[in-house]
């Protein structure tokens, strides 16, 4: 079952959060509805796999939220990066211009 778990939030990667969101919760319902019916046959402890899927799914939730500030930081370090370049590249500017009007490299 957690096979199809898997399979449904990576046939969902491409639709739209609210529709990938949907489509975990219905497979985390079908999942949990099938542990309970084995727990009452008394073939699992159900309480103890419920407590496992809580627990992969706080995992899932965390990374995700580690991926999208990571994505931030690197957003970030991009922009800092792309200021420190325009800044290098205006002061190179400016020191051609300054070596152009002092006559620095000039042949005489």
């Amino acid at each position: 079952m957690m096979k199809s778990v898997e399979k449904c939030i990576k046939d969902t990667h491409f639709a739209s959060e609210n529709d990938k969101q949907q489509a975990i919760e219905a497979a985390e319902t079908k999942l949990h509805k099938e542990i309970n019916e084995l727990g009452e046959q008394n073939q699992i402890n159900s309480t103890d796999i419920s407590d496992c899927i809580s627990a992969l799914t706080c995992d899932y939730t965390n990374e995700s939220q580690v991926d999208e500030e990571q994505q931030g930081i690197d957003e970030n370090l991009y922009d800092i990066h792309y200021d420190q370049l325009m800044i290098d590249n205006e002061n190179t500017n400016e020191m051609n211009i300054w070596i152009k009007k002092i006559g620095i490299g000039k042949e005489y």
